[in-house]
């Protein structure tokens, strides 16, 4: 048995901006790739997806688990949380090639919350919220009323090329894991409450 601490993952670079990776006829469109507006972020889309300095890929993944590659974050810790972290980690391959201890950390801490929400259900969130902490939003509190209001609009899968469904689909890969699980118990609260899937808020 090896232990296999969560900080000994590949860890996101930082230290560096995928702009620096442009080729140089695309350089000129903007200083930093991560400050563009839609129009430019759609041409430097692919140069994006396949930069390692990339700090989207797996966002709700790394911070559920609480951003456990970084060396300073991990010598914060007591030592209890740095055995349990080694402890659900410790099957993994040595210095976790695949980055799957951060997924492991954070379906951990998935299931340790008592509330979450679902984005794409703000009204049945809404209700579940009311029914587990027996409150209720006033017709201005709630938050369907804003729903899409600030919405940006995006790069539709769809209208990606295979390899580049492929490649976002790979960056992701422990997102949409916790997210299938997050969905799974969401749907299980809202029935524990008697909540049907198409609770109506308006």
């Amino acid at each position: 048995r090896h232990a296999t601490p969560c900080h000994a993952m590949p860890r996101h670079a930082t230290e560096g901006r995928c702009s620096a990776l442009l080729p140089p006829e695309l350089r000129n469109i903007s200083t930093n790739i991560d400050e563009t507006s839609k129009n430019e972020y759609d041409r430097l889309f692919d140069s994006w997806v396949h930069c390692p300095f990339n700090q989207a890929a797996d966002r709700q993944t790394r911070s559920l688990s609480f951003n456990p590659e970084s060396p300073s974050l991990w010598k914060q810790r007591n030592s209890s949380r740095r055995d349990f972290l080694e402890d659900l980690c410790a099957a993994l391959p040595p210095r976790d090639p695949a980055g799957e201890c951060a997924h492991l950390v954070a379906r951990h801490t998935l299931v340790q919350l008592s509330y979450f929400a679902i984005n794409e259900e703000r009204c049945a969130s809404e209700k579940l919220f009311e029914a587990q902490f027996g409150l209720r939003f006033s017709a201005k509190q709630s938050t369907h009323e804003g729903k899409d209001a600030h919405k940006v609009p995006g790069l539709r899968m769809d209208a990606l090329t295979r390899a580049q469904q492929q490649r976002v689909r790979w960056l992701n890969r422990y997102d949409l894991l916790l997210y299938a699980e997050a969905r799974a118990i969401f749907q299980k609260r809202l029935r524990s409450y008697g909540i049907p899937n198409d609770v109506n808020c308006t």
